[in-house]
């Protein structure tokens, strides 16, 4: 049986209830800039973004409200591959996400691009 990780993702697999998957993005890899639309008019409290296929440090990142607003968030974490940067709160109660864009940078010793999943806790 998994056990979870303090925030509801499961060590070594996907997250627990309560988290759903709002996009995916493949990373550049040198300094550059994603961002993850998120097609749903659902209202979440956190998110979280994981890494696959290469470690990603990140930057910055600014997320944007439904409503227009925006939260920059200074992360400057380096994350491994299959790690998660660590649960980013969402002023409010619950709010609707826009998009969700980061500024990272894969290690130059990494040999393949880094693949990106954007996460949201209801």
């Amino acid at each position: 049986m998994a056990q979870n990780d303090d925030d509801g993702f499961r060590i070594g697999g996907r997250p627990g209830r309560g988290w759903r998957l709002l996009g995916e993005v493949a990373a550049g890899r040198r300094v550059d800039r994603d961002q993850i639309r998120v097609n749903r008019l659902a209202a979440y409290s956190a998110i979280r973004l994981r890494v696959f296929e290469a470690p990603v440090e990140f930057l910055n990142v600014q997320i944007q409200f439904g409503n227009g607003e925006r939260r920059e968030v200074e992360v400057r974490q380096l994350i491994p591959r299959g790690g998660a940067t660590r649960v980013i709160g969402l002023p409010g109660e619950r709010r609707l996400i826009d998009r969700v864009i980061f500024w990272h940078r894969t290690p130059p010793h990494a040999n393949r691009r880094a693949r990106v999943e954007l996460w949201a806790r209801v």
